[in-house]
């Protein structure tokens, strides 16, 4: 698997933000933005950033990155991430670092993206971490060292960052930095493919295949060759499915059957530890809002005189107050992390009725923090929060039912509840929907549904509707096959997403390109570029 940059999102976290009079504009605007309200989350951001707010001024930068509610312009985010990367803000410096990166706003500059990722990486940023390990293993902005190369894929890969654990795999199965170690390599393998990582996957395939590492076992390749083919694409999804086919012909029926058995009841596991993989989407599930991935907040936010306020409004029974002591436990912002006591504040305001607090506990119970793992709760929790009007809450409930083992599949229950939150414009949920139509997940197949629930997410900017509209378009499967249309709406995928995703989009765009002539190629980049997103 090629090893690639990683940007790191800040606006998909918001539901964590406080709601404490100091930042007070920072909470609306997330709230906003989680409606799909660009307009109104740019209203309540901008003055904050103008004023040097640092965490206003890094999701600035994130709106004109993804454009959202106002043009795509990279010049702009770069200016708001400089702003916010001045004052200390490790993600506002990583970010920087991929704008340089991959030449976006700037002319492409290795060497300043080194500095940024470092500058980030010194505060403990995993995903900087995760970047610098690639510049220096691709020796890019620095001379080539894998020694370095793996130094900072450690860290990264100790705060759980599959594609450094996967690379650091690598880096041991070549010999690259470190002695060759096949049983070094089958572990970090391991951990990134219980996260859902496709490469990982196929790669401990090959070593089961082979015996290296592991004893010999077809039916351990067969497994994860079947895990990775279901979670790749083109010619990767190709090659682990060739590989299965062939490691197939050494077996008899029953170890097939006995490697499709462990296949299935692997498949289900992931869905305990990789929520992620399905949502940005259950809002991170695997990682959720209040793990080590999620936004780094500016901690002289929160002075100690502020936390013994809130300390004492919390104790006297104030809900908004328990809520944020609640996230501020789960952060570890002010406080040291403890999901336990965040659990018992955030109990404390649900059982007055505070929604965001319900939802809070749904995720904490789906992602066993503080609590045992247990989706039962979870979705009594996401209920009563669905109940108050939380679209996350909706969606995500949309998402047990359609996605999560410990909860019996019920497509028909994820589709009302992926409609409730659709109709409050939430994007995720639209996607979801037109998921549902295009396989025919409880309700007949129908690709003129999908494409139309694909088409009001992707007018928000969400990437995999935008994807799947290529798709669309690519296949003539409810609408007229139109190639200029396919190529555009995949582009538009690529700018906006990251990792596989960014990949799989940039292969659909290549592949269509391969069936246009050059001046059809133009007509869509000139669409590409005269698309903007819906007006709030």
């Amino acid at each position: 698997m090629p090893l690639s940059l990683r940007f790191s999102i800040a606006l998909v976290l918001s539901i964590v933000c406080l709601a404490a009079p100091a930042l007070a504009g920072i909470d609306e605007g997330n709230e906003a933005y989680e409606r799909g309200d660009y307009a109104t989350a740019m209203r309540e951001w901008r003055p904050l950033a103008e004023q040097g707010n640092a965490l206003a001024q890094q999701l600035l930068g994130s709106l004109f990155y993804f454009g959202y509610g106002v043009p795509q312009d990279y010049v702009q985010a770069r200016q708001w991430y400089k702003q916010a990367a001045a004052q200390g803000i490790a993600q506002a410096q990583d970010n920087l670092g991929v704008l340089y990166a991959k030449g976006r706003g700037v002319p492409q500059d290795y060497v300043q993206a080194r500095q940024w990722f470092e500058q980030a990486a010194t505060q403990g940023y995993a995903r900087a971490q995760f970047n610098l390990g690639v510049l220096y293993a691709q020796g890019q902005g620095v001379p080539q060292n894998y020694t370095k190369a793996r130094q900072w894929y450690e860290q990264a890969a100790a705060q759980g960052i599959a594609q450094a654990q996967h690379n650091l795999g690598m880096l041991y199965a070549q010999g690259q930095g470190v002695p060759q170690d096949y049983v070094q390599a089958r572990q970090w393998f391991e951990q990134a493919a219980a996260q859902g990582h496709a490469g990982a996957q196929h790669n401990l395939g090959v070593l089961y295949a082979k015996g290296r590492g592991v004893p010999q076992d077809y039916a351990r390749a067969y497994m994860w060759y079947s895990l990775a083919a279901a979670r790749s694409m083109d010619d990767e999804e190709k090659l682990a499915t060739d590989n299965r086919d062939r490691i197939a012909g050494r077996m008899a029926p029953a170890q097939i059957a006995e490697a499709q058995r462990l296949a299935s009841r692997c498949e289900a596991q992931y869905f305990k530890n990789c929520q992620e993989a399905q949502l940005e989407e259950m809002q991170r599930q695997q990682g959720g809002p209040f793990s080590g991935h999620a936004p780094s907040s500016p901690s002289n936010n929160i002075s100690a005189a502020d936390l013994r306020t809130l300390h004492t409004k919390a104790v006297q029974g104030d809900a908004q107050a328990q809520f944020n002591f609640g996230v501020l436990s789960a952060q570890g912002r002010g406080v040291p992390q403890d999901y336990v006591q965040a659990r018992q504040w955030f109990e404390q305001a649900a059982t007055q009725g505070y929604a965001r607090a319900q939802f809070n506990l749904g995720v904490l119970y789906a992602q066993g923090q503080g609590v045992p793992q247990n989706y039962t709760k979870a979705r009594q929790w996401y209920e009563q929060a669905a109940a108050q009007g939380i679209a996350q809450a909706q969606h995500n409930l949309g998402m047990l039912f359609h996605f999560v083992d410990g909860v019996p599949q019920d497509y028909t229950q994820a589709r009302q509840w992926y409609e409730q939150a659709a109709a409050r414009d939430y994007a995720k949920a639209q996607h979801n929907l037109g998921v549902l139509y295009a396989n025919g997940q409880g309700v007949p197949q129908d690709y003129v549904q999908a494409r139309q629930w694909f088409e009001q997410a992707a007018a928000q900017g969400h990437a995999g509707a935008q994807n799947d509209l290529g798709a669309l378009y690519h296949n003539g499967d409810g609408v007229p096959q139109d190639f200029a249309r396919a190529y555009m709406w995949y582009s538009l995928a690529a700018v906006r997403s990251m990792g596989d995703e960014e990949k799989l989009a940039a292969v659909n765009r290549d592949k269509v390109a391969g069936r246009m002539t050059p001046p059809q190629i133009a007509e869509a980049q000139q669409l590409a570029r005269e698309w903007k997103p819906k007006a709030p």
